[in-house]
């Protein structure tokens, strides 16, 4: 090999070595610069997840608030349900479908209290139920010939209790009937159901059924029609019952016996569909 080609080959050399020097001071200043820039920023990447945690706490408090608030209203209004009855209302049939479907009607709307079924006619201990929100539901067995006793049997189920219902009497026509609605009507006011009134005049047109001659003729005695009674005349079949429990359930919704549920209840609703950025 020349001189000249030696010095070209040295300068390449050079030149390589200066170009591999030079990467390397750079890729060490890129190194520097981005660490300066990183711990320029990272103080606000730390702030802003300071706040997305402090945001995820705060719904999550938020939820946990509503969802005790919804329990404690649940609990102070509305622990439990409790059914009394004297044999209209019997445990099969007709009388767990109303129950069945008072407690769902409450259960899809407002919230899931407990349920239980007491026939007055075994004497029961009802203290353990003072707490539940009582439907009474009396006719089969106390004399309807009486107001002042059939008052008085329904007052033993609903002492110490602002919020009831009172259910009427399934037999008898307008005239009948008179004496014993006045008393009830006395005695608890818009808390009593008065299930002939309404069975007699609205109860067929409100379920769309056809009304039969029978039903025409018992309606205007102001009797229960035929077509919402067991053959037996005195207990409610599936459509009477469907009704009746209809009935109960929007009472207690226009008496106000869910509104602080209801209240607390969207609330919570409206906390478990919030997200972090609300």
């Amino acid at each position: 090999m020349s001189g000249k080609q030696n010095i070209l080959a040295i300068a390449l050399c050079v030149l390589f070595s200066a170009a591999l020097i030079g990467m390397y001071v750079h890729e060490k200043i890129e190194q520097a610069y981005n660490y300066e820039v990183y711990q320029r920023v990272l103080p606000e990447r730390e702030r802003r997840q300071a706040e997305l945690n402090a945001r995820k706490e705060a719904l999550a408090a938020r939820r946990e608030a509503a969802r005790l608030d919804y329990l404690n209203a649940t609990e102070t209004n509305l622990p439990g349900i409790v059914f009394y009855s004297d044999g209209l209302m019997e445990d099969t049939g007709s009388g767990m479908e109303y129950r069945a479907t008072v407690s769902s009607l409450v259960r899809s709307e407002v919230c899931n209290p407990a349920t239980v079924s007491v026939d007055i006619r075994n004497s029961p201990d009802i203290s353990a139920y003072a707490t539940y929100f009582p439907i009474v539901f009396v006719g089969g067995e106390v004399s309807l010939s009486d107001p002042e006793n059939m008052v008085a049997v329904q007052r033993q189920y609903i002492a110490g209790h602002d919020r009831y219902i009172v259910v009427g009497a399934t037999t008898g026509n307008r005239e009948q009937m008179s004496a014993l609605e006045a008393a009830m009507t006395a005695a608890h006011g818009d808390k009593y159901i008065n299930i002939r009134e309404y069975m007699s005049t609205d109860g067929l047109p409100s379920l769309e059924l056809e009304i039969t001659d029978f039903d025409r003729a018992a309606m205007a005695e102001g009797r229960i029609p035929p077509s919402l009674l067991k053959s037996d005349g005195i207990h409610l079949n599936d459509n009477g019952t469907r009704l009746l429990a209809y009935m109960t359930y929007d009472k207690m919704s226009e008496l106000g016996y869910f509104d602080e549920i209801i209240a607390a209840k969207e609330i919570y609703d409206e906390a478990e569909e919030a997200t972090i950025n609300d």
